[in-house]
């Protein structure tokens, strides 16, 4: 496993992390606190990415293939949240699979 969020599911991960921060009982920010405090909280959280690469071959295809996703978890009063990015929260929220 390896650590290596990219520039647009960091982007996706702190927009997360602020809809998380100011959501009821968050635990965080509230929606009355200034931008700099709330960096501040974002800072504080652990977050950790997840990437998990799986290398296969296939008979019709020369070489050794790759898949693999990252996954992104905070820990949050005592156990772990997967976090989504945005478009994936929207599609699940809306009973649709994001693909």
């Amino acid at each position: 496993m390896r650590s290596r969020p990219k520039l647009g599911a960091t982007i996706a991960l702190l927009a997360a992390l602020l809809v998380l921060a100011v959501s009821p009982g968050a635990g965080g920010a509230t929606r009355g606190d200034d931008p700099r405090s709330l960096a501040v909280q974002v800072v504080k959280w652990k977050v950790t990415a997840v990437t998990l690469e799986m290398r296969y071959t296939h008979p019709a295809i020369k070489g050794v293939q790759k898949a693999g996703d990252t996954t992104y978890w905070i820990r949050y009063h005592g156990t772990w949240k997967g976090l989504w990015r945005l478009a994936e929260y929207q599609a699940y929220s809306h009973h649709r699979c994001p693909s």
